[in-house]
């Protein structure tokens, strides 16, 4: 299965529901290129991605490959890191925590959390 997605932008905000797997590594990196892709056209400095409907399926290799990647291709087309909340389903808490330290480990600003009210409230903090 294949990531689905639709955005739109709230200010400097980007707001992102997906939905479907993230069991193919060049599609999770296309998902993340538009996201990035987005931020950059709108000028946003924030993003909220709301992936309670997504299933994580990707390996723990790729995903470390993958925060390589998006810091590589934040660093070319954004001026400035983006804040970014991630919202998922309980059942995937470990492989987004995993997510969450890799990407740190990258210089990317991402948390995850399982509730749309707190991952908002980190973004304004």
């Amino acid at each position: 299965m294949t990531i689905h997605f639709e955005a739109s932008i709230e200010g400097t905000l980007l707001r992102c529901r997906a939905w479907g797997s993230d069991d193919d590594l060049e599609d999770v990196k296309r998902y993340g290129l538009a996201i990035i892709t987005a931020c950059s056209e709108g000028d946003c400095d924030k993003a909220l991605l709301d992936e309670r409907e997504l299933k994580y399926d990707l390996s723990i290799s790729d995903t470390f490959k993958l925060a390589e990647y998006y810091s590589n291709q934040m660093q070319k087309l954004l001026p400035k890191v983006i804040k970014t909340a991630i919202v998922c389903d309980r059942e995937f808490m470990k492989e987004a925590g995993f997510w969450e330290n890799t990407s740190a480990n990258r210089g990317l600003n991402v948390k995850v959390f399982t509730s749309t009210d707190s991952a908002a409230q980190w973004l304004d903090g």
